[in-house]
């Protein structure tokens, strides 16, 4: 304007602009995390900082990180500290905060673990297991795996070790992260649990046991602030009214399966006290009270 005093400033150049030598300067005063997220502003950040070339700094930054496990086969280091630093689900893009699951190096919110995995015990099996059953193989199957593995080549023998140590990778992995975030859970947990509790959800608390404690959104290593409470809540507890509609739904069937076993118990256990030609009155009173004292157990 004329007669006016402002003076003309030019745009000051912006961080993308900076030389390439002053990014290796700035990376080194910067935390880890931060640095993540600062490389997925822009493409010419991601570029320079998780490039090729910076490979040497970001191996740095995985040894600093106390008892981390190197990174595994296949896995560049900057992916695998972005994998285990930032808490965003990896699959959708709602922000949620997701769970690492270290076998396929994925961490997935709550609605994405449920549509990409299936639990084992979700799977209907030949043989069900019980807290008594060992677990066991077929011998024959084990002969074949063997006879097998004797006819590899060194190709696939490489292969299958390889793929043996991807495995004891997320073993180890598990281990560390169960280790580092402990002394987050264990405030977090029982400071849920028992916010639940003066709720109401006591009992169905007890119910679940350790399976709450293991739950995504329970374990997650996040400190439990009264803001994340507010948002976690209704979460919490629609798992807990589901939980209890499940159980509902199978206890008929449950009811049905202890009233057969208990009959099954009673016909076996009169046959070896009775003789078959006993007056059917005296056989009668006779499973009546085997099957009092059953229930009496």
């Amino acid at each position: 304007m004329p007669g006016s005093n402002l003076t003309y400033l030019p745009p000051r150049a912006s961080f993308e602009d900076l030389p390439v030598e002053m990014y290796g300067e700035v990376a080194s005063h910067t935390p880890t995390l931060d640095l993540i997220q600062l490389s997925r502003t822009s493409r010419v950040l991601f570029d320079c900082l998780a490039g090729p070339s910076s490979r040497p700094f970001w191996k740095r930054r995985v040894s600093e990180l106390k008892g981390l496990p190197p990174c595994p086969a296949g896995m560049g280091e900057y992916h695998y500290l972005a994998l285990v630093l930032l808490r965003a689900c990896q699959r959708c893009s709602t922000g949620k905060v997701g769970t690492i699951d270290w076998d396929f190096k994925l961490r997935l919110c709550q609605p994405c673990w449920r549509r990409v995995l299936t639990e084992m015990r979700d799977i209907i099996a030949i043989r069900p297991q019980t807290s008594h059953s060992p677990a066991v193989c077929v011998t024959a199957d084990l002969v074949a795996i063997k006879y097998h593995l004797a006819k590899m080549t060194s190709g696939e023998q490489f292969e299958f070790i390889e793929q043996r140590k991807a495995l004891m990778h997320a073993c180890i992995c598990r281990t560390w992260d169960k280790e580092f975030y402990a002394p987050i859970r264990e405030q977090r947990i029982p400071l849920i649990r028992a916010k639940l509790e003066a709720l109401g959800w006591r009992d169905e608390l007890i119910m679940l046991g350790n399976d709450f404690n293991q739950y995504g959104l329970v374990s997650d290593p996040v400190e439990l602030t009264d803001s994340e409470w507010e948002s976690l809540r209704p979460a919490l507890e629609a798992y807990l009214l589901m939980e209890s509609a499940k159980r509902t739904a199978k206890r008929p069937h449950k009811m049905k399966e202890r009233h057969d076993h208990v009959n099954r118990w009673s016909e076996v256990h009169t046959k070896k006290i009775f003789c078959v030609d006993c007056p059917k009155s005296t056989r009668r009173f006779a499973v009546e009270g085997l099957r009092r004292h059953k229930r009496a157990k």
